[in-house]
């Protein structure tokens, strides 16, 4: 029992570090040089991102890594919904696909509270791998969101989030 829970650790540990050196190899090749000069990136970003996947965090740690914003990761749309309010970032990311608040539910709660103190929207990327058309249109339908698709390219994110923070 015990050297099969030796093995298994030493195969998730060896995993780790494979997905590690996997992220920082497409971290590199999908990084367009614009957005490595200041004046094609907000440098004060205040980020949100909520993902219930720690893979998925973990990529964007990578994607993230060396910008001078300030992110705070959270596990589901309420606690995403909970930073918005103490925080007031200028950017959310979140997941479609969440426990407790899914990425529209929390959408829809950060505008009820952005219109019920006259506060101005924010932009919130919404980001699935669900591309069916009925969910582009949902996201549509929250003002100031954009819709991306997994799997979501680096340079994609960062050109998302400097479009809308401008």
């Amino acid at each position: 029992y015990i050297i099969v829970l030796n093995a298994l650790t030493i195969v998730t540990n060896s995993i780790i570090i494979v997905v590690n050196i996997a992220i920082k190899q497409l971290n590199a090749m999908t990084c367009p040089i614009m957005f490595l000069t200041d004046e094609f990136v907000n440098l004060n970003l205040s980020i949100i991102e909520a993902h219930d996947d720690l893979t998925n965090q973990d990529l964007l740690r990578a994607y993230f890594d060396g910008k001078p914003w300030t992110t705070t990761y959270t596990n589901n749309g309420l606690e995403a919904f909970e930073a918005y309010r103490k925080e007031q970032p200028d950017v959310v990311i979140a997941d479609f696909r969440m426990p407790i608040l899914d990425g529209f539910e929390m959408a829809k709660s950060i505008r009820d509270y952005e219109n019920s103190n006259q506060l101005k929207n924010i932009p919130i990327v919404i980001v699935t791998a669900d591309a069916l058309e009925e969910t582009e249109k949902r996201s549509k339908e929250i003002s100031n969101t954009t819709f991306l698709t997994k799997p979501v390219r680096r340079a994609r994110l960062l050109e998302a989030i400097n479009a809308v923070s401008k």
